[in-house]
């Protein structure tokens, strides 16, 4: 049976923080859409945070932190300590259907992230091949073009059959335009220097790999790949407006840009910017819309304030974890002996060396939204040591403490706390499972059980 310890609440929980994030920076892009820097800007902060808000959540988590109280303990619903040992069946072989779509899920973006290494290390060749341009006229308009970029770096331009448009390589000590060789003539314009040496001013490079990575990531979402093509729009669009400011002019930009098949810059020889993406670009600058090359550093600056701030308050939108060592320790129970375990004789063993007691954790009945705590034992029961892989729990409502993975001498016991937090309906019975994992031989599985009322914890 494929198993893995996987966690679906937490999954969830992740997902729609991230989507969220990408909903937002999306919204927020459309809303800027006639200042592509700045909504560019805004559109790669969001996927940043989309990535750091389910990071930023488990970590809040595990310190406790949250905007919302913690849910009481119960005083009621306690499992009591067993009386002795009982070997509980091991897990019957069945499809895990989270463990599958997780499998899948990191399967797909092994993929994904193969093909943007072939796609990278393609690029990488083509500008390795590439050849030294002497072209005057192209000298020339290099020469202007730094000038009018700002640009004190020295800046290679070369020439190769294998490009099939003008692309920037940023990925050195100084950023290398490659030319295409049957049309550098038709590239070397100051517009589409300017565009290039554009894209090398603004990072683009760094955001067209962030804008992979987090395809890559999260492959099952479609606001991440609308996001991954967006962000390349709007780094064409912005760099657009770079050229138009340098004083090439909106027609003869627009003719020369018609004519060349571009590709994404900065990055990889993937195309990009073709069909009625390049429409609306061409019509765009025809418009005179292209105006504004820079979003500002004050307005940036800004603008990552208020995604930060909404980053940590989504990640604090959670219950703040109760100290559950110092609730286990107030309430710790004697661990039962070995003359206890005995008691059970071998006509309920099943040659099995780990052994979970008790079979069932049932905490009976609590109030609506209250956690209980119970307490379960691994003994080893036989003449070797075992080694205890891991205890997982199958929801976020069931956690695990006292607990780390090693192992298990002959005779002796570890104690497991188990907490639990009950359904918010009152009237509800649900069950959980907690799995122990012990190496060679099958997982063991113990059902947690609770049931609520309407009364208080």
């Amino acid at each position: 049976m494929f198993d893995l310890p996987v966690n679906p609440e937490l999954i969830v929980s992740m997902a729609w923080q991230s989507t969220a994030c990408l909903a937002a920076g999306l919204v927020g892009a459309k809303l800027l859409d006639r200042r592509p820097a700045r909504a560019h800007a805004v559109l790669l902060l969001a996927a940043l945070a989309a990535v750091a808000t389910p990071a930023l959540a488990v970590l809040f988590g595990d310190l406790g932190w949250g905007l919302f109280e913690a849910r009481p303990f119960s005083t009621r619903g306690r499992a009591d300590l067993p009386a002795a040992f009982e070997t509980f069946a091991p897990v019957a072989d069945g499809i895990n259907w989270w463990a599958w779509a997780v499998a899948l899920w990191f399967g797909v973006s092994a993929v994904l992230a193969v093909r943007f290494l072939v796609s990278f290390g393609r690029a990488t060749r083509i500008v390795r091949r590439s050849t030294p341009i002497e072209n005057r006229p192209v000298l020339y308009a290099l020469t202007a073009a730094l000038g009018r970029a700002n640009v004190n770096r020295a800046v290679r331009v070369r020439t190769s059959t294998e490009a099939a448009g003008p692309m920037i390589w940023c990925w050195g000590r100084s950023p290398t335009i490659v030319l295409p060789a049957d049309g550098s003539d038709r590239c070397a314009t100051l517009g589409v220097i300017c565009h290039e040496l554009a894209h090398w001013r603004r990072r683009d490079h760094l955001s067209a790999v962030f804008g992979e990575f987090l395809a890559i990531a999260l492959p099952w979402n479609p606001l991440a790949w609308a996001t991954r093509s967006r962000l390349g729009d709007l780094s064409e669009r912005a760099c657009d407006a770079w050229a138009l400011e340098a004083g090439e002019g909106a027609a003869d930009y627009a003719q020369t840009l018609v004519g060349l098949s571009p590709v994404r810059l900065a990055m990889a020889p993937a195309a990009a910017g073709r069909g009625s993406a390049l429409r609306r670009r061409v019509a765009r600058i025809l418009e005179d819309r292209e105006t504004n090359p820079r979003a500002g550093r004050c307005w940036t600056l800004g603008a990552g304030a208020v995604v930060v701030a909404g980053c940590a308050m989504i990640a604090l939108a959670q219950e703040r974890t109760p100290d559950l060592a110092r609730h286990a320790a107030e309430h710790m129970g004697a661990v039962p002996s070995i003359d206890d375990a005995l008691l059970v004789g071998e006509a309920s063993t099943k040659d099995l060396p780990g052994a979970v007691t008790p079979g069932e954790l049932n905490f009976g009945i609590v109030g609506t939204s209250c956690t209980a705590f119970g307490q379960a034992y691994i003994w080893n029961r036989g003449k070797d040591p075992i080694e205890i892989l891991d205890v997982v729990v199958g929801c976020g409502c069931t956690k695990i403490e006292g607990f780390e993975p090693g192992m298990l001498a002959s005779g002796d016991v570890v104690t497991i706390d188990v907490y639990m937090t009950a359904p918010e309906e009152a009237g509800v019975e649900k069950t959980r499972y907690v799995l122990i994992k012990i190496k060679g031989q099958p997982t063991l599985k113990l059902p947690v059980k609770i049931q609520t009322d309407g009364l208080d914890c």
